[in-house]
């Protein structure tokens, strides 16, 4: 019997983390959002650069006019020899 006891309390408190987990999701995703607006002030995005290192935000690329051409190929690797399958 102790460990049935022992197993539900375990999963009420995986149930909680997984709880609180999501709820500070939500409250990330509302600080994002409201950074987005014109009323975000410098400490909110502040808080926006955080919560992207936090959660993985990629930072955005800078769009380009043109792509650049390379200066010169890359140099390629060499074939390798004949009835050597090992390499």
């Amino acid at each position: 019997m102790h460990m049935f006891y022992g197993l539900l309390l375990q999963k009420q408190i995986n149930d909680t983390v997984v709880q609180v987990g999501a709820e500070a999701y939500a409250a990330a995703r509302t600080v994002y959002a409201v950074t987005e607006t014109p009323y975000a002030g410098a400490i909110l995005r502040t808080a926006a650069d955080d919560l992207g290192k936090r959660f993985g935000r990629k930072p955005r690329a800078v769009p380009l006019a043109a792509p650049a051409a390379p200066a010169e190929p890359a140099p390629s690797a060499p074939a390798p020899a004949r009835g050597n399958h090992n390499a």
